[in-house]
């Protein structure tokens, strides 16, 4: 009878946990202007390319307009997702796929566990990333 009720009661209790994260909102906290900002570039679930990005690069203006543009959009999420294009710093991670755009983030400054939201990503909006990472990639920013 004792483990019944406690199955009961986890039962209950994950149900409830689940809900809660689910119907959360939560607007990620980055910054764009960090310095050593990384981005992969990956090909069949590899990634292929590791470059450095420049603080004037245009993909991070695409992406700082996403990020405003996305505001009370966001949901948290446990799911693991394979990156495309990964563009990382050392307090977040943005992951862009072509219907998803996935941020992992310190929620609180020091907190080691980060905080992973996603929020729908159309296939302009991704194709501006893609236009973008590919002139980081290929050396032809602002040519």
């Amino acid at each position: 009878m004792k483990i019944a009720i406690l199955i009961v009661v986890l039962v209950i209790g994950m149900t409830g946990m689940i809900f809660i994260c689910r119907g959360r909102a939560t607007d990620p906290v980055v910054d764009l202007g960090e310095k050593g900002l990384t981005l992969v570039i990956y090909s069949g679930g590899r990634p292929s390319k590791s470059l450095s990005v420049p603080p004037d690069c245009p993909l991070l203006a695409k992406m700082n307009s996403l990020l405003i543009e996305k505001r009370g959009k966001w949901k948290i999420s446990f799911v693991s997702f394979a990156p495309i294009i990964l563009l990382r710093g050392e307090k977040f991670s943005i992951n862009c796929q072509r219907n998803r755009l996935i941020v992992n983030f310190e929620n609180q400054p020091g907190q080691t566990l980060r905080l992973q939201v996603v929020t729908d990503l159309t296939p302009e909006e991704f194709s501006l990333i893609q236009t973008a990472a590919e002139e980081v990639s290929s050396g032809t920013i602002g040519k």
